[in-house]
């Protein structure tokens, strides 16, 4: 994925391959102000059959406040969470030192077994940060750590599989979300957008079972900002995220904004990515794209509030 994206579609890669305490792997590519993180997590497969499909499985947010007012005002606007996770990295004299701390919170419609989860974790969220500390000792003493294997994997997809929503705070020494928006910005100008001229992310489209339970719960999340149309947020910076009662609760569609649909399509055709049975819209065939959802649009959607059911 971070090959095509970088390369028959020249997007700007903010950060190459990693792995991260032998645990994932992860590599950021660049859309404007906002940035995709793909992960695997345990190893490669051997051959491009075994390769699992992709999936948007997160959205992390950039907290208004500390996460410590922020955990409070989640509580105070009754949102399931989960503890706050420290992630740190060895240093030099054989310690750690914080990278980001995660703030997980409940507002998609996961099975039983995650919502238990969530409220498990929420009272013995320390026995995770703890273990995740012994993994950080380990690695900074060189000692080996056994990857995520697939059974553990498949518990996990099976607990928050539908995909999560965090809130990340990262520690000042390790990034400045301020001025990785700025360089991020300035990569993809730097590309001309890419082969497909994008823009940026336009939306971030969640498919829900129940379209009022869900708007109830996105309206406590992003208050103050408003609701501009029925399940439509637009925050501050970055993209809109769209409700939508698909009748399947899970992170479906990213829309990217393009200068140009027409050129696009010509590219997307040329390089035999169109999907030509898109209903009308523009996609990026599934197949080329490991099963995502990606559509493009060269409208600026912004909105501003107008009455609501």
């Amino acid at each position: 994925m971070f090959d095509l994206l970088t390369g028959p579609l020249r997007l700007p890669a903010i950060q190459p391959p990693t792995t991260h305490l032998g645990m994932f792997t992860s590599a950021i590519v660049g859309f404007g102000d906002t940035t995709v993180e793909l992960i695997r997590f345990g190893e490669p497969p051997e051959t491009p059959e075994e390769e699992a499909p992709a999936r948007l499985w997160g959205i992390a947010f950039e907290p208004a406040h500390s996460l410590e007012e922020s955990r409070r005002e989640l509580d105070r606007r009754d949102l399931p969470r989960l503890s706050p996770q420290v992630f740190e990295m060895p240093d030099m004299a054989g310690g750690s030192s914080r990278m980001w701390t995660n703030l997980s919170v409940g507002l998609l419609e996961h099975t039983r077994r995650a919502r238990a989860a969530f409220f498990i974790g929420r009272l013995f969220g320390g026995l995770q940060q703890r273990q995740m500390n012994r993994m950080v000792q380990k690695a900074s003493r060189g000692e080996e750590i056994r990857p995520i294997h697939e059974e553990r994997m498949d518990s996990m997809n099976d607990l928050v599989g539908h995909g999560l929503v965090f809130l990340t705070e990262y520690d000042p020494g390790f990034y400045d979300p301020t001025r990785g928006r700025v360089e991020g910005h300035r990569a993809l100008q730097e590309a001309c957008g890419g082969s497909l001229g994008v823009q940026g992310i336009q939306e971030v489209i969640v498919g829900t079972r129940d379209i009022e339970v869900a708007r109830s719960q996105w309206r406590r999340f992003f208050e103050p900002a408003p609701e501009v149309e029925t399940g439509l947020w637009q925050p501050e910076g970055g993209p809109a995220l769209r409700l939508d009662p698909s009748g399947e609760s899970r992170l479906r569609t990213l829309v990217l904004r393009v200068s140009s649909l027409v050129q696009a399509q010509g590219l997307l055709r040329s390089e035999r990515m169109l999907d030509e049975d898109a209903h009308g819209q523009t996609r990026i065939a599934p197949t080329t794209i490991g099963g995502l959802d990606i559509r493009l649009t060269d409208r600026n959607q912004s909105r501003g509030p107008t009455k609501k059911e």
